[in-house]
């Protein structure tokens, strides 16, 4: 693993504080105030990790941001042709249409064919990014998830 050049790693930083309460404190009241400290965050990052399963889960079950009408979605979908496979753990394959800026993405999980998701009003430019994105996953996390995207019906 690598570690920025000049810089304490998390352990490092975590071992001055520890020294510096220690310090201040006591050796026994340091090693409280420091328990104290892991247990709150980790409480607060369990907390995060809820609310977000939480909004994903409502977002699968009933997605609010849906933009197009079913019969015209599954009209403009691409042919069988256009839809690119891709190497990741999360997406199967994908599909771009030009003429409503649609982006179509079916991914890994729940179904075992893949689940479809459509994304509304994407730029091409995104589309080759998503394509030449090192981690595709990441990718639609970090900017896909931008965007107004619904539950596919074409799937």
């Amino acid at each position: 693993m690598a570690r920025r050049k000049g810089g304490l790693g998390a352990r490092g930083r975590l071992k001055i504080q520890a020294g510096r309460l220690e310090l201040e404190h006591g050796k026994e009241e340091a090693e409280k105030i420091l328990s104290a400290t892991r247990a709150n965050r980790y409480e607060g990052e369990r907390e995060h990790r809820r609310q977000r399963e939480a909004l994903q889960a409502q977002r699968y079950q009933n997605p609010s941001n849906i933009t197009a009408s079913s019969h015209e979605e599954i009209q403009n979908i691409p042919s069988p042709e256009d839809w690119i496979a891709f190497d990741s753990s999360r997406i199967v394959e994908a599909a771009y249409n030009r003429d409503d800026e649609r982006l179509y993405v079916r991914f890994v999980k729940p179904r075992p064919g893949g689940t479809p998701w459509t994304y509304e009003s994407v730029p091409y430019v995104v589309w080759e990014q998503l394509q030449n994105s090192e981690s595709p996953g990441r990718f639609v996390n970090r900017v896909l998830n931008f965007y107004d995207y619904h539950r596919g019906n074409w799937g």
